[in-house]
């Protein structure tokens, strides 16, 4: 869903001529949670790292045309999230193909590897072994193994109380439908209005 009205905190009214010229010129946004910012002076000095610039937005039709605008906006919003949705795909399967072949390629000569690697350590009595493209070393450690969760879990409850994890959580998905007159101790039915938007392409 589109944040339309949020920037830094402040509404934003997109027909004013001063923010009309801004979007003409250069809005700065924030990739991470999609923030707009119309001047690089408002942008927060931890956030500089984080945005995008982008130029040349059109100013888009009269505002006399209140039909074609919006339709004009909409259109152009459907052309972007497409964009979005086309290279997320592509770069899903491009990560995918790429971990494939990583995955396939540890899997002929991992075990090569580590063969080689700890013969190399065992004579020279090292644990570490430098190499051109990395590093292979050999560490030594001691863990817990369970071998019957449910028996260690009635211990724990007696003697390492701490070490036993208990979630509650109440699902509001599961609460009983909403009557005049019910209540719920803790909880109030608060009737919320929300502006959505879905675009296509045709």
């Amino acid at each position: 869903m589109t944040n339309f009205s949020e920037t830094k905190g402040l509404a934003i009214d997109w027909t004013t001529d001063a923010m009309k010229k801004s979007l003409a010129k250069t809005i700065w946004v924030d990739t991470r949670n999609g923030l707009c910012y119309s001047k690089f002076s408002e942008v927060p000095e931890d956030v500089i790292g984080h945005c995008e610039c982008v130029e040349d937005i059109p100013p888009g039709p009269s505002q006399s045309d209140h039909r074609g605008r919006i339709n004009w906006i909409m259109r152009v919003m459907a052309e972007k999230r497409y964009r979005v949705d086309l290279l997320q795909q592509q770069q899903k399967l491009q990560l995918r193909q790429v971990k494939a072949d990583l995955r396939s390629f540890e899997y002929l000569f991992g075990e090569e590897l580590e063969e080689v690697a700890r013969r190399d350590l065992e004579e020279s009595g090292k644990r570490t072994l430098h190499l051109d493209y990395g590093t292979c070393r050999l560490r030594s450690s001691t863990k817990w193994v369970i071998e019957d969760q449910a028996k260690l879990l009635e211990h724990c409850k007696q003697s390492h109380p701490d070490a036993v994890k208990t979630t509650e959580k109440v699902l509001v998905s599961e609460l009983p439908k909403f009557e005049v007159g019910c209540v719920l101790p803790g909880a109030i039915r608060a009737k919320t209005e929300s502006f959505s938007i879905s675009t296509k392409l045709k």
